[in-house]
């Protein structure tokens, strides 16, 4: 009965009797009152027929959409017309894939009309050889998920332009995201950074490599250190990596339950701290530890030193190195002060340390 139907409004022929002509209208009735595009093929490809909201999405081909038609015939009245934004400049091409995806008639297809409305189009082979369609109106999820895509990439655009390296892991702690700046600062683990690898996966893959100068030795100690402080709900470490660069690392849970973490490079400030020590701990004039070196130096050894050694210092006081000053000026007593500071180094052995304790007072201690 199916197949003589389709052949009766194929041929515009009456239906073959009574029961028949029941059935169709009946179908007729059916597909008009669905809020979807609804349209029957035969297995010749001919249009059987298709309802009211059919032929209002494609309004432009509508006027060639009666009993007999060929799909493809109705297709290329519309692309005549401009029906569909994705074939302007591109039909034959756009026509071949169209005809290729109705042919297998399996996969959805969504597709943009002229006027700015997406239909997602639903097509499968009927048992006599034709195919039945529906299309739906989905221009509102289209929309939405655009304006979601825009945001996402608002946002990784935003991420990328940061200046501090970023990640992101999911609730069972699996990497998300990242930017370009965190692969440049972690270029020994930058192999294995991809979505879906777990954070201590990263870790051992950058312990492998020594990336961790600190954990050098103690690999599964350091570890598990790191893995304890991940167990808290904010953390922030200083660490240097085997490029020379410094980190600080700051790490937060999400509401979701992962992490979210930065990266900021610390070198430069690092450096400074060193050299405000260092100014601190030294004498400006010949470069020697001044008091509160010497104090540090000495915590040092007492520290290291085995139980049976000894701390051992010779002291020097420059003998009227004031009449110097007073005689010749203060540059040749800076002079003076240079030259004995110069040959107690040299004389000195590495492990001993020189400092100037006064103005003309120096120090040398060593173990012995």
């Amino acid at each position: 009965p199916g197949r003589l139907l389709c052949e009766a409004l194929r041929r515009q022929e009456p239906a073959p009797d009574a029961r028949a002509t029941h059935v169709l209208e009946q179908l007729r009735a059916a597909v008009e009152t669905l809020p979807d595009g609804f349209v029957l093929y035969d297995s010749d490809d001919r249009l059987v027929l298709c309802n009211s909201k059919y032929r209002e999405f494609y309004a432009e081909s509508a006027p060639a959409m009666v009993p007999g038609a060929r799909f493809e015939d109705i297709l290329r009245f519309g692309l005549e017309r401009g029906q569909y934004a994705a074939a302007v400049g591109r039909e034959d091409a756009w026509l071949s894939e169209r005809m290729r995806a109705h042919r297998a008639a399996r996969e959805p297809v969504e597709q943009q009309l002229a006027g700015g409305r997406w239909l997602r189009i639903l097509e499968r082979n009927t048992p006599d050889g034709g195919r039945v369609g529906l299309r739906i109106d989905i221009t509102s999820q289209v929309r939405s998920r655009r304006r979601a895509e825009r945001a996402e990439q608002r946002l990784r655009d935003a991420i990328e332009a940061l200046p501090a390296g970023f990640w992101l892991f999911d609730a069972d702690d699996r990497l998300i995201m990242f930017n370009e700046r965190y692969r440049q600062m972690y270029e020994s683990s930058a192999g294995v950074l991809a979505p879906g690898v777990t954070f201590e996966d990263v870790l051992r893959y950058g312990l492998e490599r020594g990336q961790y100068p600190e954990a050098l030795g103690r690999e599964e100690a350091w570890l598990a250190d790191v893995m304890r402080n991940r167990s808290q709900k904010e953390y922030e470490l200083e660490y240097q990596l085997d490029s020379g660069r410094w980190i600080r690392s700051s790490n937060s849970p999400t509401s979701e339950g992962g992490y979210v973490g930065f990266r900021v490079d610390i070198t430069e400030l690092k450096n400074k701290q060193a050299e405000l020590e260092e100014t601190a701990e030294s004498d400006a004039l010949t470069g020697l530890l001044n008091r509160r070196g010497l104090t540090r130096q000495l915590e040092a050894f007492e520290a290291t030193m085995p139980p049976a050694a000894r701390i051992v210092a010779l002291h020097v006081d420059l003998d009227k190195f004031k009449a110097v000053n007073d005689a010749i000026g203060h540059d040749a007593g800076d002079f003076v002060l240079e030259k004995v500071a110069e040959r107690m180094r040299r004389n000195g052995t590495p492990q001993e340390v020189v400092a100037r304790i006064g103005g003309d007072e120096f120090l040398m201690i060593g173990l012995g």
